[in-house]
């Protein structure tokens, strides 16, 4: 076991984050068969859990496959209480695809909520040129029925999973107390199919004076189409980022440090951005290979950066997690950043997802082995100043609901309005904030795949020197 899982670990840390871990074993290693049964994958899971685990000290060294009936099964006998994240999944192609923003969608994003015995959908944002779009689905709308089936809790996720479905949205409405309430009697019906979308990671970039506003919904490994937005606003004199977050459930830790990079002046090249914990073994295998600086994560070099900066405002929910957080908590020590809105996710690890990119064939279930993996929390992360302060998540300075009323990148959108107000000194803006909060109890959020709501993917070790 030792020598296999040395061999895992040294081909791990030359690998990128979607990397293969179990073909660099003799012939057949993972042909874990008694009678009938086939525990290939149960074993691909042990090895990757004892070497590269955050926490393996908690693995056994042995385990008897067949006591557990599922490899998620399996591997929850040993997750950690802190460890909401990792997760064994069958679909690998798909959360490749899934993690740079190309998923099927019906365009929408929403947050499902309890209102009276039932669960409704309220909708945050709608794409351009999703089916949702076309059909005119609009911010603020509420979802109270899918083929004419109200919502509840336990329907709500199938209903919503549907690839084709009659919708019935109501509204929403205030009384002159302030109190909201959902109208259903001029109820809107719209038939929609889902299709494969590659969702543009920046939504919206625009200017209010001298304060650029960047709706950025996710860390995708490309960062073009950040860059071109920042290339945009480089030509005005930008000294105010409002970086709404409130959408952005993480993504790929190259694009954080890149994205850090942009918005602070050059002379921050090679300055520790982050740092990532690694278990001991771990740790060990990266010094050796990397030296002493494998632990962080710097700022890189960029030729597209809003350099002139004097604040970043950021709008936050409870979608807001893992790279998001990470990029604010990386950001403080070095400049005033105010956040706005909700507390976040509280992600405060780093994943690897990992399969065995070898054809193997088909398991018994007629799975590609391949298409077998593991999201595996394997780092924790703190700022420069030693600071881990968002496991929790991350309390906003200024707390706000979001009240679904006003378009996003709308001067009279409460949290949009509140960033400028803090921006322009209260020259600006205070009329957003008086709508009343939207007090209905939060559930999920229904839109992105499950992957997406709180990722951050190493694709290497931490270390500057490797960019």
């Amino acid at each position: 076991m030792k020598r296999t899982i040395y061999k895992l670990a040294t081909a791990i840390m030359a690998a990128s984050a979607l990397c293969s871990c179990h073909d660099i074993y003799d012939p057949d290693p993972y042909d874990v068969r008694e009678g009938n049964n086939d525990f290939t994958i149960w074993k691909f899971v042990h090895d990757c859990s004892e070497t590269m685990y955050l926490w393996n000290q908690q693995v056994p060294e042995r385990v008897t496959y067949s006591k557990y009936a599922s490899p998620a099964q399996l591997f929850d006998s040993w997750r950690h209480p802190d460890d909401r994240f990792s997760r064994v999944y069958s679909n690998y192609s798909s959360l490749t695809k899934q993690l740079n923003n190309q998923y099927v969608t019906s365009g929408m994003e929403m947050r499902m909520s309890l209102y009276e015995n039932d669960v409704v959908g309220i909708v945050e944002y709608v794409y351009q040129d999703s089916p949702a779009g076309k059909a005119g689905i609009r911010r603020g709308q509420v979802l109270t029925k899918v083929n004419g089936t109200a919502l509840t809790r336990e329907n709500y996720q199938e209903l919503m999973a549907l690839g084709s479905a009659t919708y019935t949205f109501g509204s929403l409405e205030t009384d002159i107390s302030g109190h909201w309430s959902v109208n259903t009697r001029n109820a809107e019906q719209h038939q929609i199919t889902q299709i494969e979308m590659d969702i543009p990671p920046v939504q919206i970039a625009k200017t209010f004076n001298k304060t650029a506003y960047i709706l950025y919904n996710s860390f995708t490994r490309s960062t073009q189409a950040l860059r071109d937005s920042i290339s945009r606003l480089t030509d005005e004199s930008i000294s105010n980022l409002i970086l709404d977050l409130r959408m952005n459930g993480g993504g790929y830790a190259n694009t954080m440090d890149t994205v850090a990079s942009m918005l602070l002046p050059g002379i921050m090249e090679g300055e520790v951005f982050l740092k990532t914990r690694y278990n001991s073994f771990m740790s060990q295998q990266y010094l050796d290979m990397y030296g002493e600086d494998f632990d962080k994560r710097k700022f890189v070099k960029t030729d597209v950066r809003l350099g002139n900066l004097q604040n970043i405002y950021v709008i936050t929910s409870q979608r807001t997690a893992s790279a998001s957080e990470q990029l604010i908590s990386g950001l403080r020590p070095y400049i005033n950043v105010t956040t706005i809105g909700a507390r976040t996710y509280g992600k405060f690890t780093s994943c690897l997802l990992i399969n065995d990119n070898v054809d193997r064939g088909y398991d018994p279930l007629g799975i590609p082995y391949k298409e077998w993996c593991l999201y595996l929390c394997v780092g924790a992360s703190e700022n420069s100043r030693g600071q881990m302060d968002f496991a929790q998540g991350i309390m906003p300075d200024f707390p706000m609901d979001d009240t679904y009323m006003e378009p996003l990148g709308s001067i009279s959108e409460p949290l949009l309005a509140k960033a400028l107000e803090l921006a322009s000194g209260g020259a600006i803006a205070k009329s957003g904030q008086k709508a009343s909060a939207l007090m209905l109890q939060y559930i999920d959020t229904q839109g992105k795949p499950d992957i997406c709501k709180n990722a951050m993917i190493l694709e290497e070790p931490a270390s500057g020197s490797f960019r």
